[in-house]
């Protein structure tokens, strides 16, 4: 049972702290709540100073996606919008867009598929991102080809509790974005160039074999190369593999 409490903070700061005490330590004297209010500073200019911080690396990881014209924003936990870069601003459209800082999906599909991800573990993203398929959104429209969206966990001095930044989402606007096969597979999969050849192969049907005598590679730098293509997109075998790229083929 709880005999004493005290809430710590101010109206419109960024933090709060509540401090409790049990039946046995007794209420708080004078001098307890004296000591505690003397906090209220330090604590204020800490969480002032960690949510600038954070701002500034998010700001800066969206400003190099922006440098090289690939669209980004970033994201909290709760899916609310925290930065647009310039390049992604110009994609938007009525079926995909940022409206009072939540992000506005036709595509009912892909907004579920999003809040799933949302619930997530930042761990489990960590773990998926540039290796899982699991962290690929296709957002479909109805008169353009979708855009697809990557999401990439924040950098480490951006995740103030403060700011709540928790997710990097790329973009990919399949209606302006005209790639070949090979370049498509690399950039949404994090596929190196060869490795992207050898999964079309597979997905064709190709043994490694077969790809090995083709491409004038050994079998066993094939057999990497395979592996690495199973590992990046998430697929098991041959059919799932050519599943995926068919899928791709269709954006």
């Amino acid at each position: 049972m709880v005999v004493g409490d005290f809430l710590l903070g101010r109206a419109g700061k960024m933090w709060a702290l509540a401090l409790q005490r049990k039946r046995g330590e007794g209420a708080f004297e004078d001098d307890d709540l004296k000591a505690f209010a003397l906090l209220s500073d330090a604590l204020t200019e800490a969480a002032t100073l960690s949510h600038a911080v954070g701002r500034q690396v998010l700001l800066g990881a969206l400003s190099a996606f922006d440098s090289i014209n690939e669209p980004a924003l970033s994201m909290t936990g709760m899916g609310r919008v925290l930065e647009i870069n310039a390049a992604a601003a110009e994609i938007f459209d009525a079926d995909f867009r940022v409206h009072n800082n939540r992000l506005y999906m036709r595509d009912g599909k892909a907004t579920r598929a999003l809040d799933a991800r949302l619930t997530n573990s930042d761990r489990e993203l960590r773990l998926r991102a540039g290796s899982r398929i699991g962290n690929i959104i296709v957002a479909r429209r109805e008169t353009k080809r979708p855009i697809v969206i990557k999401l990439l966990p924040v950098p480490g001095a951006a995740r103030s509790p403060f700011l709540g930044a928790r997710f990097i989402l790329m973009l990919t606007d399949m209606e302006v974005v005209r790639k070949s096969e090979i370049e498509l597979l690399s950039a949404i999969f994090a596929l190196t160039a060869a490795e992207a050849k050898v999964a079309r192969l597979i997905a064709a049907g190709w043994s490694p074999e077969m790809i090995a005598d083709d491409l004038a590679l050994s079998r066993e730098t094939v057999r990497n190369q395979i592996k690495a293509v199973f590992s990046k997109t998430a697929t098991h075998r041959q059919n799932e593999l050519a599943a995926l790229i068919g899928h791709m083929r269709n954006l």
